[in-house]
Order: structure tokens, then sequence, then C-alpha cells
């Protein structure tokens, strides 16, 4: 057996690895490359074998033989912050205003006793959400995961137009929004009696799913066959039955529907899924950081604190006298410029030097 430390000397990667294992294994009379002719049988045997050494090598060896080679092929062995240091900072100032006026609502805006308090509970579940997706996009975008970064981009944009909805009607529609709990559950549930068979899972207790059963259906009972819809709870402030579309119009963000596609496409699967990973890989592999810049980083960071700073504006808006967060807010809108303008002069500076000829997009 060859020493580890000589097989991964140099870093050498995991095919390499591979590749060893194959020629022990042809060694030993398993002739690999005429298993194909011996039918589809004896590739499964050959791959098993060779895939079960594999397997107890990697746990023998650990992580550290392969590191050179995995950092070389992320492609970002320094964080981006490190480089672009004036932009992220403003990220994060705007993040760090974001977390202390959570804690602040939550510890100054809590309700009068016999005061409603669906409002109240869903801006803080909200905000709280919205803050910790900050962060997540934050620290992907520091380390050049932009699709990564836009996907969770599109979960705050969702509770951007979800805030601004709450903002602009009555505690009943608040209660309708957290109630809609139920009716997600559920379908989830429904899904999983369908299918928990065929997952290898048992059935949940009858009396589980009876109980989530009557309250979905009290609740259609109340509040209206289109409350049962994926955004029914929403029902009564749009016409007809609503969707995602129809929630971004009534709150005046339907402008951002092309960035809303795209962080779509990032998302789910699809031919321009797949051009835009191939577009990033190829921007990670390369030793610029500034490659990045066509990917998006840019327009998605603050795209990202923009849908921060709607949230957080539509929470302070249930208590517009509370000095300490209308402070923040002021913060928040003064620090966002200043991100725009440390953004923007990064994609600037592509431009400068002509990393690409395509037109520019203009920012969120």
């Amino acid at each position: 057996m060859v020493d580890p430390e000589e097989r991964f000397e140099n870093g050498q990667d995991l095919q390499q690895l591979v590749d060893k294992l194959l020629e022990e294994s042809k060694a030993r009379g398993c002739l690999v490359e005429k298993a194909y002719e011996l039918g589809p049988g004896r590739t499964v045997d050959v791959s098993t074998e060779v895939g079960s050494q594999l397997a107890s090598e990697l746990q023998r060896l650990g992580m550290d033989p392969f590191r050179a080679s995995r950092d070389h092929q992320r492609s970002c062995p320094r964080r981006l912050s490190e480089e672009w240091g004036s932009a992220f900072e403003m990220f994060e100032l705007v993040l760090l205003c974001a977390d202390q006026l959570h804690v602040d609502f939550h510890t100054r805006c809590a309700p009068a006793p016999g005061e409603a308090t669906w409002k109240f509970d869903a801006f803080s579940q909200l905000q709280a959400r919205a803050c910790a997706i900050g962060r997540e996009i934050h620290d992907n975008l520091d380390l050049g995961y932009v699709q990564v970064a836009a996907a969770r981009w599109r979960t705050l944009h969702e509770l951007a137009v979800e805030a601004r909805l709450l903002q602009m009607n009555d505690e009943a529609v608040a209660e309708r929004y957290l109630s809609h709990e139920t009716i997600a559950e559920c379908k989830a549930v429904k899904a999983y009696e369908k299918n928990c068979t065929s997952l290898g899972l048992k059935p949940l207790p009858p009396d589980v799913v009876r109980k989530l059963d009557a309250e979905y259906k009290a609740l259609r009972e109340r509040f209206g066959k289109d409350f049962t819809g994926d955004y029914g709870w929403a029902a009564d402030t749009v016409e007809g039955r609503p969707t995602f579309v129809d929630l971004e119009k009534a709150v005046g963000l339907a402008h951002l529907r092309y960035w809303y596609d795209f962080m779509c496409k990032v998302t789910h699967g699809g031919a321009r899924g797949l051009s835009l990973a191939s577009l990033e890989s190829r921007a990670r592999a390369s030793s610029a950081a500034l490659a990045l810049v066509e990917t998006g980083l840019p327009f998605v960071a603050h795209g990202s604190l923009v849908s921060l700073f709607q949230i957080s504006t539509a929470v302070a808006s249930l208590r517009p006298n509370v000095l300490p967060m209308s402070v923040l807010v002021q913060a928040m809108a003064r620090l966002l410029d200043d991100a725009a303008v440390a953004f923007a002069s990064i994609n600037d500076e592509w431009f400068k030097e002509g990393q690409t000829g395509r037109n520019r997009a203009e920012a969120p």
C-alpha cells in the first residue's frame, strides 16, 4: 500500500485516489476495462468493491490530504471582504441595525394587556428570520457563493412582500397570515401520508391526522374556500385567488419581478439555471475576484439589503413613536445608500477592467 503522505504529497485530488484504487484492483485480477463486456452485474461488482475501498480510505485519511486541491477547486482561498472591505462592512452594519431593531421591537413594542397580538407576533418572527437570512446572504457572498445568496434573497424578498402587506392591513389579516400555517401543515401531512410507505417511514397516528384535518376544515369554514390556497391568507386584500405576483403588485414591488425571476432560476432546475451555474463556476475558477461580478454579486448584495430594509421599516411602522427604532431605520437608510455606492463601485471597477462586453443591468 502506498503511503498516504507520498500519495497526496502535492495535494492530489480525489480522482487520483480513485485511479490508484482501480489500479490496485486490476493488480488483484479485476480487469476493470473488461468489466463492461461481462455485463451490468460485473460492472456493479467492481464499482462496489472499489467504492467500499474508497470510502474506507477517505475515512482513514480525512480531509487534510485533499484540502490543497479542494481549495483550488473552490477558487476562493480568500474572503471577498478582504478585497472589497468597504462594501461588505456596509452590509454588516445594516445587519447590525436590523438585529438591534428586532431586539428593540421585542422589548419596547409588546402589546398592552387585552390588545391584539397578531401583528406583533407576525412582525417579530418576520424580523428575526430576515436577520438570520441576511447573515446567511452576507456569509455566502463573502465566500463567492452568489447563487446560494440569490436563493436566500428570494426568501427575503418574499418576506418583504408579506411584511408590507401586513403593514398595509389590520390585525385580521395578520391573524389569517399566522393561522395559514395550519393549511400548509395539513397539505404537508397529506403528502407525507401518501408517500411515507415508499419512503420507508411510518404513518402518523390517526388521531394526529384527524385533529389537523378538523382544524383545516374549521379554518376553511371560517375564512372561506379561497383561504386554502397557497396565499389564501391574503384573499381579502386582492381580487380573486391571490398569487405571489398579485401580492407584489398590491404592495408596490412588482418592479422587482426581473430579479425575482433571476432568483428562481438559480434556485430551481432548468437550462437557464445550468447556464448561470456554469458562469459562476468559471468565475470562481478565475484568480480575479472581479470575475464574480458577472454573476450578479453586487446586485444580489444590494438587493438583499433593500429587502431587509423593507421588512425592517414595515416592522417599525407598528410603533412609529418608538424613537430608538426610528433612529435605527434612519441609520439603515443612510447605510443602505452607502452600501449601494460601495457595491456599484465594484461593478464599475469590473467594467473598467474590461472583464466582459455584456451590458450592465440596472441595480435593484
